[in-house]
């Protein structure tokens, strides 16, 4: 398949399809463009890709790095549920290719056989006085950085017959599936569905919140802006940010 497809998918949906060969971040580069429309960016690489508490993100060439701009007219709080559907709309599809045990780690990582396989950031930002949501995912597709933080895979790894092209194209036709229901106000669907792929939401987990302090409880659940409900002795506290 090649990336006419994508772009019909794109156009069907009011999205302009554009494609680099290098930027320093796809999440970056789409909000130097001034038109005011829905964009999907895509590059081959990315040579300061961008991953969760501005961590970087390695991005050589032959993976997936791709960020989608969309106008944005919902609370400020909600924007979560776009970050929850293309998270789901990437499992759904690895799903298709793979019978590996695929779950999400919060907020936004991908995990097949607790290997992190993709990884999704989301923000609000405003142009031109409109509001848009910005979505970047990156997937490892023909190889994965080697890191002594956790373990890491690629779509090769478990599958070396997809073509790239057609694993972008499930991903998106997934993901406006899932924006049809953000359109039609079933977020409970989205949000189900997402604790429903959710690793150990009902157990006990260790968090450590940005300034190194640690705590524990019991995950309970998510809520709809997307922060963790966890039990800590019998108290129960919205957790925002930790890992």
């Amino acid at each position: 398949m090649n990336s006419e497809y994508i772009k019909k998918i794109l156009q069907k949906n009011n999205v302009i399809f554009l494609h680099l060969s290098s930027v320093n971040s796809t999440m970056q580069e789409i909000k130097k463009i001034r038109k005011n429309k829905n964009i999907f960016l895509i590059a081959d690489e990315q040579k300061n890709g961008i991953g969760r508490r501005g961590n970087s993100w390695e991005s050589p060439p032959g993976n997936i790095y791709f960020s989608i701009s969309l106008k944005y007219d919902l609370n400020l709080k909600d924007h979560f549920i776009y970050n929850a559907a293309i998270v789901l709309s990437i499992v759904n599809v690895l799903n298709t290719i793979s019978n590996d045990d695929i779950k999400i780690k919060w907020p936004n990582d991908i995990l097949i056989n607790f290997k992190k396989i993709s990884g999704v950031m989301s923000e609000i930002y405003q142009k031109n006085q409109i509001n848009y949501i910005n979505i970047g995912v990156g997937i490892n597709f023909i190889s994965s950085p080697k890191l002594n933080e956790y373990k890491t895979t690629h779509v090769y790894e478990i599958n070396n017959t997809i073509d790239k092209n057609k694993l972008i194209y499930d991903i998106v036709k997934n993901f406006f599936s899932q924006i049809n229901l953000i359109h039609n106000e079933k977020f409970d669907i989205i949000i189900n569905d997402f604790k429903s792929k959710l690793l150990y939401l009902g157990k006990k987990i260790n968090l450590e919140h940005e300034n190194k302090s640690k705590i524990s409880g019991i995950f309970e659940d998510i809520n709809n802006d997307g922060s963790i409900l966890l039990n800590i002795n019998g108290l129960k506290h919205n957790i925002y940010s930790a890992r």
